[in-house]
């Protein structure tokens, strides 16, 4: 009885002195989640507030005119899913943009944002500095290392990573650097080293990308199988292969014509009228197309073999890839011509003429699988000294032979191979750009450029026409807490 009682008497003190312990516990353990929890807003509201001060940078840097969101202390929330109040308040922005206008050219910005999160707080400055110089006054410019091994150069360079050139070469034009000294085995002019990164392209501004495809509804009129004049519209409900039979369309009629299916027009539609064609499947142009609004679309891909397609305004999209083979595409006078693809553009041979031209693909890349894609053996508007080209692509450019004539621009999100076409094209690429023969007006990469081979000549009236000497201004961005 005794042992029983005392083992209960013990079994009373320890529960108590776990008690005891566990009460001196509990605040501890709750004060170390509670600066957990701060911790954690205080870098939440730090993000936070970088997201608001990188608002303020973008609308600076794009022109934006849309600033009530910044002025008054104005409150703008973060939506993540959280059960956290997370916003940002831009408390200033120096000196001040008005709600509806432009910032100021050349000036330099400070911006203050407060992040708050769970009524936690941080602030963060940035400053945006004007460069001195747009990018595009220079020959050359490369966001990471350049090396100029062999070819001509004539314009400054600049880079913000190293520039190396190579024996027996000469640069005929200053170089700009800030990062590693450059190495210079070969000639070069002046040599300057400026303290600032010299900036970075803004190619996303400068993009454009594939339109969506119209959407068409089908005619109620079978297309005649047979010559005759067409107005209105016409729907073939299969795959249609024409070597019989001519259409013609009056200039002053209107003719659509519906595939459900592949398309090949091997025998000419002319007459002078609009004309518009979908398929569904496959387009191939065999035959002459003659028109004044000329508008061909295809739910898969375009080829263009031979003859040719003339109008004042030419459209030609296709969700799948593009090809030129032979032929050509040519607008009147000062007509315009529009070349989209889903796919790629892969042009092989033939011309294009057009007052302004624009293509636009997702890809003008190697494709081992098909064909190699790119520029390789295209002529567009040659010896046409005022037409303009202007050239998009969602990823990596092929230029291996063919030309452009005029003033040109290639402007892609990915990487550029020069080697071959012979343009005064300036090329831009968020990625790198390796030149190994050809030519070029100038070259532009995010990324890294490496000469060997190809000839660069700058020309300052390429670059205004382009519209890349004026509004085109890059930017330092500097940080502190």
């Amino acid at each position: 009885m005794n042992q029983r009682g005392s083992a209960m008497v013990l079994g009373l003190i320890a529960m108590l002195f776990l008690i005891v312990l566990l009460s001196g516990l509990v605040p501890l353990v709750s004060t170390a989640l509670k600066s957990t929890s701060v911790d954690r807003d205080i870098i939440e509201a730090q993000f936070v507030a970088e997201a608001g001060a990188k608002r303020a940078v973008v609308g600076i840097i794009n022109n934006r005119t849309d600033w009530a969101w910044a002025l008054n202390n104005s409150i703008n929330p973060i939506i993540d899913g959280s059960s956290a109040t997370k916003y940002y308040v831009i408390t200033s922005i120096s000196p001040a943009i008005n709600d509806g206008a432009t910032p100021a050219s050349g000036t330099t910005y400070t911006i203050t944002s407060k992040g708050t999160v769970n009524g936690v707080s941080k602030t963060v400055k940035t400053v945006v500095k004007p460069s001195a110089s747009s990018l595009f006054q220079n020959v050359f410019y490369s966001g990471h290392d350049m090396r100029i091994v062999s070819g001509n150069v004539t314009g400054n360079i600049a880079s913000d990573g190293l520039i190396t050139v190579g024996y027996g070469m000469t640069v005929n034009g200053n170089v700009i650097y800030s990062a590693s000294t450059p190495v210079i085995n070969g000639s070069a002019g002046t040599v300057t080293q400026v303290s600032d990164k010299i900036g970075s392209i803004n190619v996303a501004s400068l993009m454009q990308y594939t339109p969506t495809m119209p959407s068409f509804t089908k005619p109620n009129t079978a297309l005649p199988y047979a010559n005759t004049a067409l107005s209105g519209g016409y729907y073939c409900s299969s795959d249609f292969t024409n070597w019989n039979y001519y259409y013609t369309v009056a200039a002053d009629k209107s003719v659509f014509i519906y595939v459900n299916g592949d398309y090949t027009i091997g025998t000419p539609i002319t007459g002078g009228g609009n004309i518009t064609i979908y398929a569904t499947g496959n387009i191939t142009v065999n035959g002459n197309i003659v028109g004044n609004n000329v508008q061909i679309y295809a739910g898969k891909n375009i080829t263009l073999s031979q003859n040719t397609i003339t109008g004042n305004n030419i459209t030609l999209q296709s969700a799948g890839d593009f090809y030129i083979s032979g032929g050509s595409v040519t607008a009147n006078t000062k007509g315009t011509i529009n070349i989209y693809s889903g796919g790629k553009i892969d042009a092989g041979s033939g011309a294009v003429t057009g007052s302004i031209v624009t293509m636009i693909a997702k890809s003008l890349s190697t494709d081992d699988t098909i064909t190699s894609g790119g520029l390789h053996g295209v002529t567009i508007n040659s010896g046409q000294s005022t037409y303009v080209t202007k050239i998009y692509c969602n990823g990596d450019v092929n230029l291996a032979s063919g030309s452009i004539g005029g003033v040109s621009m290639i402007v892609s999100n990915g990487s550029i191979n020069l080697h071959g076409i012979t343009s005064s094209a300036t090329l831009i690429a968020d990625g790198n750009i390796e030149a190994q023969s050809g030519s070029s007006g100038g070259l532009y990469a995010n990324g890294s450029i490496y000469i060997h081979g190809a000839t660069v000549n700058y020309a300052n009236s390429s670059m205004t026409s382009l519209g890349l000497t004026s509004g085109s201004t890059t930017y330092q961005v500097s940080w502190s807490k």
